[in-house]
């Protein structure tokens, strides 16, 4: 009952025959082969910069990709919005290490010096574009393992599974996660946190977003609320669909909630840029 709520509540949003086009385009990609090829020269279009170097295929279990779909009134505006997303991510990425003045970090990591981890990686949306500005120096993480087999396989990313992270002692140059905050319940956000700042090099940075109460009011005096809900109760079809809505959600936090857990791993604190990430997700970044 949760989830038919859920997904009666998010196609309200949309128009009546924008909802009925959008559905027919996703069920018409169930069908497609597992591996969605888009011409470069249609992304390039779309785009209207210069790709090269970037993969233009995409999953059909990409959620992010259906996502776009179930929003727009065509395939081709699906795909527009998607790429666009995973460039404007990385393009805040560069702006965020330019403004930490990490020049020789970045070039290094261009030269194919450090790592570059997308972790949530998901299937590529963002690590396709840091691939192509540090190519062959990024690697991924995500909970699901076909994503990251995915990614290897299409983008030429270097993987890791999401049990083999936790037992890694491996540290990392940059270090991005956006949108995973913004899903996990408290235990597994702690966890994941301190993980993430253990695993970076020193002089290296983490860069991460949550949902803050700019996009949800929060009860009185509650620093963390943690809902049931999530993008996988409406797209069950996907064949690596993430069952467990107690440890994938949504998750909505104050800065005081993250700034409290930083305290327990470094005395540094975190910059904060509020609806930095697609204007409705907070962005905090950590230096080593």
């Amino acid at each position: 009952m949760r989830k038919i709520r859920y997904a009666i509540k998010l196609l309200k949003r949309i128009d009546p025959l924008e909802r009925k086009l959008n559905y027919l385009s996703i069920m018409a990609q169930n069908s497609m082969p597992e591996t969605i090829s888009i011409e470069p020269t249609t992304v390039k279009s779309l785009l209207g910069v210069d790709i090269h170097g970037l993969s233009c295929n995409i999953s059909r279990n990409d959620l992010m990709f259906k996502h776009q779909l179930l929003h727009t009134n065509s395939f081709i505006s699906g795909v527009r919005n998607y790429f666009i997303s995973g460039m404007q991510a990385s393009q805040m990425i560069a702006n965020i290490l330019n403004e930490k003045e990490k020049f020789s970090l970045m070039e290094s990591m261009r030269n194919g010096e450090g790592k570059f981890l997308d972790f949530a990686s998901g299937f590529g949306r963002v690590s396709r574009f840091l691939e192509k500005d540090y190519p062959n120096n990024v690697h991924t993480c995500d909970v699901k393992s076909e994503a990251v087999d995915w990614i290897g396989k299409e983008i030429g990313c270097n993987g890791i599974y999401l049990k083999d992270f936790f037992q890694s002692k491996e540290q990392y140059t940059v270090i991005y996660a956006g949108s995973l905050f913004s899903h996990l319940p408290s235990e597994m956000f702690e966890k994941y946190l301190l993980k993430l700042i253990s695993s970076l090099e020193p002089g290296g940075v983490l860069i991460f977003s949550t949902h803050g109460p700019r996009v949800r009011r929060f009860k009185k005096k509650l620093d963390f609320e943690f809902v049931e809900l999530s993008e996988d109760l409406i797209f069950t079809e996907v064949e690596d669909h993430i069952n467990a809505v107690d440890q994938y959600g949504s998750t909505y936090v104050h800065r005081k909630y993250v700034d409290l857990l930083v305290e327990k791993a470094s005395s540094n604190r975190c910059s904060f840029y509020p609806n930095l990430l697609g204007g409705n997700q907070d962005v905090y970044v950590f230096e080593r």
